[in-house]
């Protein structure tokens, strides 16, 4: 999950510092005057958006309801305060991120997550195949997903996945609420609304 943590770091900061900057510059400088459809790096802004943000509450309630729960004496995190800001802090700040801006979500969009997912999952099998250790010496990264046992991980992959689509069903909704809460308070019925449950 640490793994699984970090590559959503890197893929918020991508997001934040590569793609949104000049997706920005571009929109302030309204440069968007031809029909020729969303440049690469909206597109790319868009794409990780719609991975960075469910992914990331996944991350925090698998982390903290499976791997943390109470009762439980292993610690899976060398230094407890970037486990606090991989595990909790992150999914703070995307749904800050997600109830602050107007970005659009789509219900259409639930494969990106469940690929990204599936590259992680693909990761799980070669650093399990290639002999890699976690910090404790275990030949797993945490142990609901080892693949010494492949019954086991398989049920608990599947039921992740279908509980990602749920993240992202609960970002398109907390969208479609952001949106009509403005549209709501501006009186503005003509503007862009998220359109996310619409066929």
């Amino acid at each position: 999950m640490h793994v699984f943590s970090n590559s959503i770091s890197l893929a918020c900061t991508v997001k934040e510092n590569i793609v949104r900057k000049p997706a920005c510059l571009r929109v302030l400088h309204n440069v968007l005057k031809d029909d020729k459809g969303l440049p690469w790096y909206v597109r790319t802004y868009w794409v990780l958006y719609n991975i960075t943000v469910p992914v990331a509450f996944l991350v925090t309630l698998f982390y903290w309801a499976v791997l943390r729960a109470p009762g439980k004496k292993i610690n899976y995190a060398p230094n407890p305060i970037l486990d606090i800001m991989l595990h909790g802090v992150n999914s703070g700040l995307m749904f800050v991120e997600l109830v602050l801006s107007a970005h659009p979500s789509r219900l259409l969009h639930v494969m990106q997550p469940l690929y990204f997912s599936l590259a992680y999952l693909l990761f799980s099998v070669a650093y399990y195949i290639s002999g890699g250790l976690d910090p404790w010496g275990n030949a797993f990264i945490y142990p609901v997903i080892n693949w010494a046992k492949p019954i086991q991980t398989l049920v608990v992959v599947t039921l992740t996945a279908l509980f990602l689509a749920l993240m992202h069903i609960l970002t398109v909704g907390i969208a479609t609420a952001r949106d009509f809460i403005v549209r709501r308070w501006l009186k503005d019925k003509s503007g862009e609304y998220n359109d996310g449950f619409e066929a």
